[in-house]
């Protein structure tokens, strides 16, 4: 905890809201989220977060076959390229083009075979010369773990 809060400081001080670090081994599936600020916001704010991934996962699956995690989906063609897709739906084209699509939170949230969850909390202040802002880590391990490639999430 005492690299994080050290990381935390020195991201703070670089204007970045640092994250803790995700597992380095696939045993549990894994959410994290980050926040500082003046209000305390709850553990409830990051399954929030996590859960206002489900219209780009409906978006990234209506273009074609299921996919897992946060990816750039293959069926899109360059926006160089004018694609059927990108004929018949150029706000899907134009939005899978810009950045990976993000919907691996949401999956893991709502992975059908998750049978445990582990969650921590962790929260301290963080000053600097003009002003205090609170800090929040929410870390969710999930187990079995979830996002498995050519398996859907329910």
């Amino acid at each position: 905890m005492e690299t994080l809060i050290r990381a935390a400081q020195d991201g703070w001080s670089a204007g970045r809201i640092p994250l803790p670090t995700h597992r380095t081994d696939n045993r549990y599936g894994e959410n994290i989220a980050a926040w500082a600020g003046n209000s305390r916001l709850s553990a409830e704010h990051a399954v929030a977060l996590w859960l206002r991934e489900k219209p780009v996962f409906n978006l990234l699956n209506s273009l074609g076959s299921y996919h897992v995690g946060d990816e750039r989906p293959s069926n899109v063609a360059p926006t160089s390229e004018k694609s059927d897709t990108a004929k018949s739906h150029p706000e899907k084209s134009r939005t899978a083009q810009s950045q990976p699509l993000i919907v691996g939170h949401y999956t893991q949230v709502n992975w059908h075979s998750t049978l445990r969850l582990g969650a921590a909390q962790l929260t301290f202040d963080l000053a600097d010369d003009q002003i205090t802002r609170h800090y929040v880590a929410i870390i969710c391990n999930y187990d079995p773990p979830g996002n498995i490639l050519g398996e859907t999430p329910y």
